[in-house]
């Protein structure tokens, strides 16, 4: 092995390995890939649906036809209904095979988006290899009564100011909250945290009951929310992937890879980071998972 080859271990309360970055450089830009992305939301797939129309509309002629006929000739009356027969078989099998593309073209799209999104969100840190994010263990999140919201949470282990958080949330509950909590380190010490307390911010996702995909931003307690939306997700069961970045003073929040909200802040409110859930007094399990992170 040569020694620019060589790998290096350290051990700390936390193995990092660390190998030399060796890549490939691909002339591919940010929008390139999601206009790629959106082009394939909207691609139908090669499904000739004529074929199946077409089969359709001539079995309805035929057997439209058919009774207009005094067939006493039974060779044309045979060759009529196999006619018939054939061109009604062949738009069931028409749409049994335009049904099966359909189902297929859509699970082949959703494994291409997520590996186009798995790619543009780990470009988008790139610029952080350098320092190594840290990275915490997967967290199962449930239900925890102590509080009429039933949150649960997990603090971040900063030894200096947040400079970076990402992770993703998935969950098979039908109602359940999780994302990220920022918050003075003075006011906030409570054992189990109220979601809005003074000097905070919140910065959460979810699922309703019915299926919508909502994302919510706090400022300190009593302030309506700066940000509240619904947003469109193919499957509301797969992971949603939060991010916050902080250039200087400024925080920028992200979600699926999208910016969604910048701020700029007060440094101490980078003191103290929580991960969150909870379910508003309803059960719930969320699954933390891909939890990296960093500070100055």
């Amino acid at each position: 092995m040569n020694k620019e080859e060589k790998v290096s271990l350290e051990f700390s309360q936390k193995t990092e390995l660390k190998l030399p970055k060796k890549r490939i450089a691909i002339p591919i830009f940010q929008e390139e890939l999601i206009r790629l992305k959106s082009d394939i939301i909207n691609y139908q797939g090669n499904i000739h649906w004529s074929w199946f129309l077409f089969s359709i509309i001539f079995t309805v002629f035929v057997s439209t036809i058919v009774p207009y006929f005094n067939l006493k000739d039974t060779i044309y009356e045979n060759g009529f209904l196999i006619v018939t027969a054939i061109s009604g078989g062949a738009a069931m099998i028409s749409l049994i095979f335009a049904c099966y593309l359909s189902i297929k073209v859509r699970s082949n799209k959703s494994e291409i988006i997520k590996v186009i999104d798995d790619f543009l969100r780990r470009s988008q840190v790139e610029e952080y290899e350098d320092e190594i994010l840290k990275r915490m263990d997967n967290w199962f999140a449930k239900n925890i009564n102590i509080n009429n919201q039933g949150v649960n949470y997990r603090e971040i282990p900063l030894k200096n100011n947040l400079s970076y958080l990402e992770f993703s949330l998935s969950s098979i509950s039908k109602y359940w909250r999780g994302g990220i909590k920022l918050s003075f380190p003075k006011t906030y010490s409570e054992p189990v945290p109220n979601l809005r307390t003074p000097d905070s911010f919140l910065f959460h996702t979810g699922v309703n009951e019915d299926g919508t995909v909502i994302v919510y931003i706090y400022h300190n307690k009593d302030k309506p929310p700066a940000l509240k939306e619904s947003i469109n997700v193919e499957n509301p069961k797969q992971p949603i992937y939060l991010r916050i970045a902080v250039d200087i003073n400024k925080i920028n929040c992200y979600i699926n890879n999208h910016l969604l909200y910048s701020f700029e802040c007060n440094l101490e409110l980078l003191k103290r980071a929580y991960l969150t859930a909870w379910g508003d007094g309803k059960p719930y399990e969320v699954q933390f998972e891909d939890i990296y992170y960093n500070y100055n």
